[in-house]
């Protein structure tokens, strides 16, 4: 598929269909990587479009327990990442969410963090950051973060607890 893209427009819809059909097979075994290649390739949103049908369809066939966590997580990761691509903001973040709960990373809590900031989800923001602010190490970026959540929310008596606590003393 992704030798053929250069090189006919119509071979590659065909193929592209194909590819579709294959991985709405939840029968059909995937390599591992195989989405994360297919997501990291730039396409026209026409074409993410029946990549990202394909995934959901997928994800829709198989328990919660079927495919292992790892290949879910692989899945719920691609879903996610083509929604964005598309400029589906709530659907990508339901994703996400889901990815969070089946393999919850360091670097995933991160990007999730810093799409709820950019997004002005301070609700979603404050609620990954509270788990994150309980390791004593953690970055004091993110206790400047809490406090913006907390101001964005209106909750000012948490918000002036949390600043006397990054107040250095006099």
């Amino acid at each position: 598929l992704l030798r053929e893209r250069t090189d006919a427009a119509e071979r590659f819809v065909e193929l592209r269909d194909r590819l579709a059909a294959r991985l709405r097979d939840p029968a059909t075994e995937l390599p591992d990587g195989l989405l994360t290649q297919l997501v990291g390739e730039r396409a026209e949103p026409a074409n993410d479009l029946p990549l990202l049908e394909a995934l959901r369809a997928r994800l829709a066939a198989s328990p919660e327990t079927t495919p292992a966590a790892g290949q879910r997580a692989e899945l719920l990761h691609a879903i996610a990442e083509l929604e964005l691509r598309l400029g589906r903001d709530d659907e990508a973040r339901a994703a996400f969410g889901k990815l969070l709960e089946v393999s919850p990373t360091e670097g995933l809590r991160w990007r999730v963090l810093m799409l709820d900031v950019d997004r002005e989800r301070w609700e979603n923001a404050e609620a990954l950051l509270v788990p994150m602010l309980v390791d004593p190490l953690a970055p004091e970026v993110l206790r400047y973060l809490h406090a913006t959540a907390l101001a964005h929310l209106g909750r000012f008596d948490e918000l002036l607890r949390l600043l006397d606590q990054l107040a250095p003393p006099p």
